[in-house]
């Protein structure tokens, strides 16, 4: 897991925690400008790793699109048009 070039992509927090779209029990954070994921728990069920995502989120100050630009970013590259929390409505969702 490796950062592009060091410098944080615009409009993203340093890090967020996300579900794992392999195991929705599984507690990840992705940081801006990094490549890949760290697992940080496995909870007991589905509610559960959400409570605890949305609870180190708030902590974070990180709000939904933020989470999912981090997220998109991590997966598919910081350049791409998904990596921009303004492509996503205030709850988190993909604007069309």
């Amino acid at each position: 897991m490796t950062a592009n070039n060091g410098s944080m992509a615009a409009g993203l927090p340093a890090a967020a925690a996300v579900p794992l779209l392999a195991d929705v029990c599984a507690v990840a954070i992705v940081r801006n400008n990094c490549a890949g994921y760290w697992l940080i728990h496995l909870a007991d069920d589905k509610p559960s790793a959400a409570a605890m995502i949305a609870a180190l989120n708030l902590a974070l100050g990180v709000t939904p699109p933020q989470r999912e630009a981090l997220l998109a970013g991590s997966l598919f590259g910081f350049h791409t048009p998904a990596a921009d929390p303004a492509q996503y409505t205030a709850a988190g969702h993909i604007a069309r």
